[in-house]
């Protein structure tokens, strides 16, 4: 599936779960209904700009869409907690990165950017089974 279909699958889903009118999707983007119904309906394929304003004007989440979309592939997997954590990751590793005290003085080779992620990755998991684990039991005291 091409990347517009992917984001008018989302755009379309998003539509539905949120109730806007063709009409208030157009108004928020600024844009007229035929423009907006077109893309939505009948396939067409708006500029970067008009995309961003009709995703915008659905309430999309930019970098959650493009993990779900353009990394997953899959636009039901924006509603996803994996994705939704998977973007709150994203920009908080992105702020720490870019601070003074910690971004990187040069690029890193394969071996050093890889040792990162594993790390990185280890701890997210150990973290998702805490929570696992936090919540068996607290699910056990309700029995």
């Amino acid at each position: 599936m091409s990347l517009s279909n992917l984001y008018r699958s989302l755009c379309q889903e998003q539509q539905s779960r949120t109730g806007l009118s063709i009409r208030q999707v157009a108004s928020t983007a600024r844009l007229s209904p035929g423009t907006i119904d077109h893309f939505l309906a009948h396939g067409g394929t708006p500029s970067y700009d008009r995309l961003l304003a009709i995703s915008d004007a659905l309430r999309i989440d930019r970098l959650r869409a493009q993990i779900a979309l353009q990394v997953l592939g899959c636009p039901g997997s924006y509603y996803a907690p994996g994705t939704i954590l998977a973007s709150r990751l994203v920009a908080r590793l992105a702020e720490a990165i870019s601070h003074p005290d910690n971004e990187p003085e040069e690029e890193l080779n394969s071996w050093q950017t890889e040792a990162i992620l594993n790390q990185a990755e280890q701890a997210v998991c150990k973290g998702l089974e805490a929570n696992r684990q936090i919540k068996q039991r607290f699910l056990a005291l309700g029995r």
